[in-house]
């Protein structure tokens, strides 16, 4: 059975968290946590999150590097909270529990930079 989740780190553990989810996707997954959350929607970016289609066993072996209430993760490195969509959980819950907004970016004020 396969699984939905997200996963929220905040903005100064992304780097490392980016590599966490390299050793479960072969390397794949190095822009992983690329979406910008905020307070407020506006920069500067205080957190951010990735969605997450896995199977059972990718799920069980995540856990080890991001769920904060697994034993072999006891101090919580990423600093992450993990949620499953399955159990309930929607983006716009996830946002709320963590008091963030994506952050949103107006295109057509864009200069080419």
């Amino acid at each position: 059975m396969n699984s939905y989740i997200i996963i929220v780190v905040p903005e100064n553990k992304k780097t490392n968290a980016n590599l966490d989810a390299d050793k479960l996707d072969s390397g794949r997954t190095s822009k992983t946590f690329t979406v910008g959350l905020s307070s407020d929607g506006k920069f500067p970016i205080t957190s951010r999150w990735c969605c997450w289609w896995m199977s059972d066993d990718e799920k069980k072996e995540i856990r080890k590097d991001f769920d904060p209430l697994n034993p072999v993760n006891p101090t919580n490195k990423n600093s992450s909270k993990i949620y499953d969509l399955s159990k309930g959980w929607t983006p716009d819950l996830v946002l709320a529990d963590n008091q963030l907004k994506r952050i949103e970016i107006d295109m057509s004020k864009d200069k080419g930079i």
